[in-house]
């Protein structure tokens, strides 16, 4: 019931912020002065865009109603500033809010502005370090997240991202004294290779796979780490495709002409096919193809 009473009254707020001087944001409020000079409590604002901020992330909605959801949250969270400077959640609420958009440089001054108000507080140290690596920052991220770990060392997670964080800026020995600290020398090692396989640093992954193998012979992602990987068999260029001639044809094949020389220089015919001959011509002594005349037909009475 408290919950719609400050949702009541945040939709108020907003309304208020748009200039209505009446209406339903007005009779919610109970005001009987303009709305927009009616000043809430930072933790109704910030009650307000914490909502609206979670609204602005839900899969179900269209972007356009998404990104208006964040651009009122993010306003809110200012609206509670601007009354309260000092008032902690909002620039927590306005720095998280910052990140989740991917405004990095905008949410690390945010996360300062609240460490200003709660420099003993190791957790903002941590979101501020892990806001520093999301900007690829190594040496703030190394920074910020080693003064979490100083004020809250019972805390594994700061301890690993620290590892991390100065296994990423090139600090590889420190990192993985901090990594082991919190999951074990085997997982730090296999960790530490993965990390390096990441950074295309194949020689430092095979390194410390083999280390997390010497620490647990068991470990199967080491295990597969260090497989010798099959080099790929390239491509066979394409063969000209080959046309075959079918033999079972059912004509005969034409014979091969043949020509031999002749006496004369010349060159004779071709044999005629088979079935053929008998009917060939007698050929002259010089090899000419000159038909030999019928003997002449006599006339005996005429003699």
């Amino acid at each position: 019931m408290h919950g719609r009473k400050t949702l009541a009254v945040a939709l108020g707020l907003v309304l208020g912020l748009a200039g209505c001087q009446s209406g339903p944001g007005a009779r919610l409020l109970g005001a009987k002065k303009p709305a927009e000079d009616v000043v809430l409590k930072p933790s109704t604002y910030v009650a307000f865009a914490d909502y609206r901020a979670q609204t602005g992330f839900a899969d179900d909605l269209p972007e356009s109603t998404r990104l208006q959801c964040r651009e009122e949250a993010r306003v809110s969270y200012l609206k509670a500033i601007e009354v309260d400077a000092k008032y902690l959640p909002a620039h927590l609420g306005l720095a998280r809010l910052l990140t989740h958009c991917k405004r990095h440089g905008e949410a690390v001054e945010s996360y300062r502005q609240a460490i200003e108000l709660s420099p003993s507080d190791g957790g903002l140290w941590y979101e501020l370090g892990m806001c520093q690596c999301r900007q690829k920052d190594w040496a703030a991220a190394s920074a910020s997240l080693a003064r979490a770990v100083e004020l809250a060392p019972q805390q594994p997670a700061y301890k690993e991202h620290l590892g991390m964080a100065l296994a990423r800026g090139g600090r590889h020995a420190e990192g993985l004294a901090y990594m082991a600290q919190a999951v074990g020398e085997a997982r730090a090692n296999y960790d530490m290779a993965r990390l390096c396989e990441h950074m295309k640093q194949p020689t430092l992954a095979r390194h410390y796979a083999s280390e997390a193998l010497r620490r647990d012979p068991n470990h199967a992602g080491a295990r597969a780490m260090l497989k010798p990987r099959a080099k790929p068999v390239p491509e066979a260029p394409e063969r000209p495709e080959v046309r075959t001639v079918s033999h079972e044809s059912s004509e005969p094949a034409p014979l091969p002409q043949i020509i031999t020389p002749r006496g004369d220089g010349g060159a004779a015919p071709a044999p005629l096919p088979p079935g053929l001959a008998d009917t060939a011509q007698p050929v002259g002594k010089t090899g000419s193809p000159i038909p030999v005349p019928p003997p002449p037909v006599l006339n005996v009475r005429g003699r």
